[in-house]
């Protein structure tokens, strides 16, 4: 086993046992359909996916794909903001998860959109927090990109500033060497996925350039959990540097169009500060278990 995967078992087998201590699941309750005799991961999934989350989705309510899984991504932030109204530094939001949002065409007219892991929106409409939530992604090389992404005619026409985003993909990969499967490699990051998080960034412009009422103030929080090892503290760093280049080159387009725009990269533990959890004591003390670098 490869050093990677053994820092992943270790650290998945530690969520189980974290799992285990608030809340009693037996042993059959692990495992995968999918997975099962296939692969050494298939413990460290659930069959029923409601078994690694708080309370059972509301009808209606989707869920970004791997829920089953004990290092998904989707169950934690729907496990940390639930499912009703939500006090994020102190003011109201609701709440919509996998939020949809264009992006692109592609060679055959096909749309490419991005999906936020959760999208809050206050009272009035006014202010945004955008989310895109992470968890042991980090273990793993970043996505690369599609080719479409340097072209501007597959941008949506009501985007003026296709130029910027193609010079900001381009400083991210090579755009000399094509994968087999079409893409650019990316060579900027070894760990941090600045792809997707710039393709949220397209698409939430593209929301700004095509709806007239739109929220003057949208936040990106990439929401990441955190564990004391070298391949996180490699992707935080990476992130603080891609953070600072994309709102220089960002936030002045957002602001052409009326909105105050920031990205942020925040450790769970961090966000969930930012989460009033005083009417919900059992939530609180079920999120100890992602609690497991003490």
């Amino acid at each position: 086993m490869e050093k990677k995967e053994k820092l992943e078992h270790h650290i998945l087998n530690k969520l189980k046992e974290r799992l285990a201590t608030v809340r009693h699941l037996h042993e059959k309750c692990f495992g995968s359909k999918r997975w099962d005799g296939k692969s050494d991961k298939a413990p460290y999934y659930f069959y029923d996916k409601n078994d690694n989350l708080f309370e059972k989705p509301k009808k209606g309510i989707k869920l970004g794909t791997g829920v089953n899984a004990i290092r998904s991504s989707a169950a934690m932030i729907f496990n940390l903001l639930g499912q009703e109204d939500v006090y994020f530094d102190g003011e109201k939001y609701s709440i919509k998860y996998e939020g949809e949002y264009a992006a692109i065409k592609d060679e055959n007219n096909e749309q490419h959109n991005a999906y936020l892991d959760a999208v809050l929106i206050n009272d009035d409409g006014g202010k945004m927090i955008a989310i895109e939530a992470k968890m042991l992604e980090w273990l793993n090389s970043p996505k690369n990109l599609a080719q479409v992404y340097l072209k501007e005619e597959y941008y949506p026409k009501e985007n003026d500033q296709k130029k910027l985003f193609i010079d900001f993909f381009n400083s991210m990969v090579n755009a000399n060497k094509v994968r087999k499967d079409g893409r650019y490699t990316h060579n900027r990051y070894k760990r941090y996925d600045a792809i997707q998080m710039t393709i949220h960034i397209l698409s939430l412009y593209n929301y700004c350039c095509r709806d007239g009422n739109h929220p003057n103030e949208i936040t990106l929080y990439n929401v990441v959990w955190s564990y004391n090892c070298s391949e996180y503290c490699t992707e935080a760093k990476e992130a603080n540097d891609y953070i600072e280049r994309v709102n220089k080159a960002f936030k002045p387009i957002f602001k052409d169009k009326r909105v105050s725009f920031e990205a942020k990269y925040i450790e769970f533990g961090l966000f969930k500060e930012k989460i009033d959890l005083s009417k919900s004591k059992d939530r609180e003390r079920y999120l100890e278990r992602y609690n497991i670098n003490n």
